[in-house]
């Protein structure tokens, strides 16, 4: 979920520097890495300025408003995400406002190349930092 025809500054910004960089447009997965290399590279200098260990550091970074969406690891390690959802309008692809997250425990479907998939959600709700519905992945897989 990378929306390269977002409005938000951070994105076209990405998106220059990338086809000025390789000649290309970015994918969802140059956005992705550059995502996680931002949140890995500030997990290390709060390390190295606090003395915390790298995984405390990590999960101590509030949400971090990526080129893919919102992202931060919670204390269980688990990483959480808050993706941009466009819709087509008039043909044209429009970025959405987040709606109320899902229950707990509801399931949320999620489009995987040509096909829908079913999205793990947190069983425990919502921490309030989020807007929209989560996703998570874990670290530790």
């Amino acid at each position: 979920p990378f929306f390269a025809k977002s409005d938000r500054e951070v994105v076209k910004k990405f998106n220059e520097a990338y086809r000025h960089r390789y000649g290309m447009n970015p994918d969802f997965l140059a956005a992705q890495g550059f995502d996680v290399g931002t949140l890995v590279v500030a997990a290390l200098r709060r390390s190295r300025q606090s003395g915390e260990s790298f995984s405390k550091a990590l999960t101590s970074i509030e949400a971090y408003d990526g080129l893919t969406g919102k992202i931060w690891v919670g204390p269980d390690g688990e990483m959480n995400r808050i993706f941009q959802v466009v819709e087509i309008q008039g043909g044209r692809l429009v970025s959405v406002p987040f709606s109320q997250p899902n229950s707990p425990g509801e399931p949320s479907y999620v489009g995987r190349g040509d096909r829908v998939v079913r999205a793990p959600i947190s069983r425990s709700g919502f921490s309030g930092r989020e807007e929209g519905a989560r996703a998570q992945y874990s670290f530790s897989q």
